[in-house]
């Protein structure tokens, strides 16, 4: 995982830190929170923002069994996943769904989900 300079868009984490999944796929935040997700292990990990280490205790089962995206708005997290084509919402402190099972996404092969400030 690297630290990204948002103006010069290059590398400012000397040359980052070894990512806690084992096939990171995605990568987002909210609310100066970092999470991370995995499409093999099926997990989402919270991460430290100023180290880029894993502080979710070795992450949490995602919802669905192939995570390719995490992001967020304000104070809500977004999970989507490529097998199921759904997209779920995630509790920020305990990284499970709230979104009671997910809704169908808008295509298909769901990968990566973003945010916006809202306010």
């Amino acid at each position: 995982l690297y630290e990204i300079d948002p103006d010069t868009l290059l590398d400012i984490s000397a040359g980052g830190v070894a990512s806690p999944a084992v096939t990171p796929v995605s990568i987002g935040g909210v609310n100066s929170r970092l999470y991370h997700c995995d499409s093999n292990t099926d997990k989402i990990y919270e991460l430290d923002p100023d180290t880029l280490l894993d502080i979710s205790a070795g992450g949490v089962s995602s919802p669905d069994v192939k995570p390719t995206g995490i992001g967020g708005i304000d104070s809500r997290l977004y999970y989507s996943d490529t097998n199921s084509d759904k997209l779920y919402e995630i509790d920020l402190d305990t990284l499970l769904d709230i979104s009671a099972g997910g809704v169908s996404s808008p295509s298909t092969n769901s990968r990566g989900i973003g945010g916006i400030k809202t306010t």
